[in-house]
Formats: structure tokens, sequence, C-alpha cells
């Protein structure tokens, strides 16, 4: 909450074009904190297959438990992807490119196709930055990044961030 903190968020939410961040402590407890702001007992999550494990971990073990029914997708198997999003559906995840296998997702389709049915879709974009890829220009709802990469040079610091594109979800987020 110091003004350091707020003025990194300013300044990470006008690289990805947003119009909220909230800082994390790591990447993967930011994409935690999205996850369960966004997800309630009976709803259902897509994670592509490539993503990163302790996000796989985390889905398949602690939103399990909290009767959030997480499902790994293809992520270049669009038609898949599509039969798998149902009313039950919350959020679709994307990873691209992919943690480990570096493939990279069309990110406008799957917004269109998630959006189509009311969910929402967050990308991890980690290893894209936003220097190459800013997925809430693509219509993605919102961004996480792990900030001890790219942004910091792999050695600095352990931080993440989580950039909305709707001033609504970012209070919920903080």
């Amino acid at each position: 909450g110091t003004p350091t903190h707020r003025y990194l968020e300013y300044k990470i939410t006008g690289l990805e074009g947003g119009v909220r961040t909230v800082l994390a402590p790591s990447g993967q407890a930011a994409i935690t904190m999205a996850m369960l702001t966004l997800l309630k007992g009976g709803d259902r999550v897509l994670i592509p297959d490539s993503v990163y494990g302790p996000v796989r971990d985390f889905a398949g073990n602690e939103l399990g438990a909290l009767g959030v029914e997480a499902v790994f997708y293809d992520p270049l198997n669009l038609a898949t992807l599509e039969q798998l999003i149902d009313s039950r559906t919350r959020l679709v995840w994307v990873e691209s490119p992919g943690s480990v296998t570096m493939e990279v997702q069309d990110i406008p389709a799957i917004v269109a196709m998630a959006h189509a049915r009311g969910a929402l879709v967050g990308c991890d974009n980690t290893w894209a930055t936003p220097l190459y890829f800013r997925p809430l220009d693509h219509g993605a709802d919102l961004v996480v990044e792990a900030l001890s990469k790219h942004f910091s040079g792999h050695s600095d610091i352990l931080m993440g961030s989580v950039t909305v594109r709707d001033d609504a979800l970012g209070y919920k987020l903080k």
C-alpha cells in the first residue's frame, strides 16, 4: 500500500492497456488470487493441458476441494475447447506462449467462444510480456504476469500482477 507499490501498479496498468492492476507475492499467487476471486463451488474452469505445473496442482487439488471442476484442454485444438465450454464454465484460462511447450494460442478466437457463453478469459502472459503481446487488447478480461521473470530480469524479485480491463473486476480482485 505504499506510494511506490501504487506507482508500480499504475505503470503495469499502462503497459498492459488495462484499468487496474493488483500486485501479488508471486506469479503463482496472482493466478491463485484471480481464480479464487472468480470461481466458486459448482463452477468450471478450463485450463490448457500444458499449463505451468503449480497451476495444474492448484486447480486439481485446491480448486477441486472447493467444488470447482478444473478441465484441462489441448491448447491448440479450438474445436474441442469450444465443446468443453458449458453453462457452468466461468473462466477459460490461456497461457500463451505456453510455459513448457511455447505454443501460441488463438486468443481472439478463444475470447469469442468464451464470451459467447458468458465465460471470462484470463491469460498468463509471463513469457510474452506486454512488450510483445497485450491480451486485453485482444479481448481477454484479465492478464497475469509473473514479474519475477522478464519484468525483473529473472533474479531480483518475487512478485506477480493481475491487470483487468473492467473496473468492477478490479475492485473485486482488490
